[in-house]
């Protein structure tokens, strides 16, 4: 295995592990890292309060059964509802329920925008600027250009789920 794509997919385990880390500190269990995402895509990308299956897939760049299985087991956890749509039967709508959405805001709040993982990052990407703001935004754009070229490369599907940050 070529070292940058061994080192890449090393990073991706560390920040899964750090994220599962983080979201256990603030007792936010059953959330995970990659529940977390699919709280974020029903949550943000819902219109009407409902999102369609097919479309998170595309959104996350998941495979379709792989969305169905999360998504059983987040209805099993009470975090979601789905439904049959009305004008296509085949189309299943998904949205969250209040707990569901009481958790993601919990995890928005506490997690993400408590400083705790932009702590992190900044500390991982410019270690030597992390409590420079504007330098380490801007190591953190430079990196997402970056890990976003790769991305295309690869023909990754995913569609980006965050706004960069800007410095």
């Amino acid at each position: 295995m070529h070292p940058t794509f061994f080192r890449m997919k090393r990073a991706h385990h560390s920040s899964l592990r750090v994220g599962r880390k983080l979201l256990a500190a603030f007792r936010l269990a059953p959330m995970t890292p990659a529940r977390f995402d699919m709280l974020h895509v029903i949550e943000k990308e819902a219109h009407y309060g409902y999102i369609h299956q097919h479309q998170i897939a595309k959104k996350l760049g998941l495979h379709p059964t792989t969305v169905s299985k999360m998504l059983t087991r987040l209805e099993e956890l009470g975090l979601i509802y789905r439904t049959v749509s009305d004008g296509d039967r085949r189309l299943r709508r998904v949205a969250l329920t209040l707990a569901g959405r009481a958790l993601y805001y919990r995890a928005v709040s506490d997690a993400m925008y408590g400083g705790h993982a932009v702590l992190m990052v900044g500390q991982a990407i410019a270690p030597l600027h992390w409590l420079d703001h504007a330098q380490c935004l801007r190591r953190i754009r430079r990196t997402n250009g970056t890990l976003r070229r790769y991305a295309l490369e690869f023909s990754d599907t995913a569609l980006p789920l965050y706004a960069p940050a800007v410095a």
